[in-house]
């Protein structure tokens, strides 16, 4: 890790490398650029939004007073670089799967200031999971004696992370953000527990082992409502049919986010039950909605609830800790007002200016400002009520 002492951050310079922009990361963003006029923030996007990106309702987003590069040709990004200091922060995201950011990683390990990392985990299981392991020899391996800090998108970064010869002491736990919502007043509503996933309908999403979990309950007391498409929304359909399920299973189709959002304040749990999701933020907007969530421990929002009383984690892939906690979820009963604001709540803790003053507090820590090593705001005592 670097000795170099930095300025308080409102004097610094933070330089995001991104192939893709992120609407996951730009309310965290939009809030380190509002700090003071003389914090600089420069987004330099590499490539642009892929197709499928759009067609999932991405678009460009806002930034705020960041100054965004797109597509920057060679001398632009020679230009960035040279202009790098010892108070400059630099941040490099999809570098794994992008060589010119690779390369460009490479070149600031010879420029002053910090050198940071922020990256999902990937799956190391099976035998994709091995050649996955192999992989990093050449990607985040190579810098594990390099960088000064890695910003970890959920527990599964953290483990990855460590298997590829990192430090603990520089892996710091990180999460997706998403915009705030709009505040939507939940009806009135004295029916079943209102169960609701959200999502593209692929084998990853393992939406099938929710419907057989589902066919464990003896409750009637749930409908599920399921929101999204995909080359498997035919096959789930049958499924559906199929399982002899004691409540309703309603396929909804893609909705715009405004909708989704309308859905999740009136739902009372989302379900994710993936094989892998190197993050899930539907959980914050779950959360964030006043809504419980169940997911799978392979899903890196995981740590947004695997310690608190807004929802539960299972076993990965295993349909009867699934349907245990369905069943307890279905035992406590649909969310009551008082509950969902205390959810709404908690779930401060994952906006964008918490996200951002923790962001300056690792930074404080990783360059010898301050001596307590910060925790995660989801993780302070005063985030978790019960």
């Amino acid at each position: 890790m670097s000795n170099l002492k930095m300025s308080p951050a409102h004097s610094r310079h933070w330089v995001f490398w991104y192939y893709t922009p992120s609407p996951h990361q730009s309310a965290y963003i939009r809030a380190l650029a509002e700090e003071g006029n003389t914090v600089k923030l420069t987004i330099v996007v590499m490539g642009g939004l892929e197709e499928e990106r759009r067609t999932q309702g991405w678009r460009v987003p806002d930034f705020g007073n960041a100054q965004v590069i797109l597509k920057p040709g060679q001398e632009i990004i020679s230009e960035i670089l040279q202009s790098v200091d010892a108070n400059t922060v630099q941040v490099f995201s999809e570098f794994i799967f992008d060589s010119t950011i690779r390369a460009i990683l490479l070149q600031s390990l010879t420029r002053p200031g910090l050198i940071g990392l922020i990256s999902e985990g990937r799956d190391w299981r099976g035998t994709k999971g091995i050649l996955r392991q192999l992989h990093s020899l050449t990607c985040e391996r190579r810098f594990a004696q390099r960088v000064d800090f890695v910003l970890g998108i959920g527990h599964l970064a953290g483990e990855w992370y460590r298997r590829c010869g990192y430090s603990p002491e520089k892996i710091f736990d990180f999460a997706y953000v998403v915009e705030k919502p709009i505040d939507i007043e939940a009806k009135d509503y004295q029916g079943p527990l209102r169960l609701v996933y959200i999502g593209q309908l692929i084998p990853r999403k393992r939406v099938d082992l929710l419907l057989q979990a589902l066919s464990h309950l003896n409750s009637q007391a749930w409908e599920l409502r399921i929101i999204g498409e995909g080359p498997q929304a035919q096959k789930l359909t049958k499924l559906a049919k199929g399982e002899r399920l004691n409540g309703p299973v309603r396929f909804l189709g893609v909705k715009d986010n405004a909708e989704v959002r309308h859905e999740l304040a009136n739902a009372d749990v989302l379900v994710l039950p993936s094989h892998w999701d190197g993050w899930g933020a539907v959980v914050n907007e779950a959360l964030m909605s006043g809504s419980r969530a169940i997911c799978s421990d392979f899903c890196g929002a995981a740590e947004l609830i695997k310690e608190t009383p807004y929802g539960e984690v299972f076993a990965g892939d295993s349909a009867s800790t699934l349907a245990k906690a369905l069943q307890r979820q279905t035992t406590k009963g649909p969310v009551s007002s008082e509950e969902r604001q205390e959810i709404k709540q908690y779930a401060r803790s994952i906006e964008g200016e918490s996200i951002a003053g923790y962001l300056d507090e690792i930074i404080g820590f990783v360059a010898g400002d301050n001596e307590q090593r910060p925790i995660a705001p989801w993780k302070r005592p005063q985030g978790r009520t019960r």
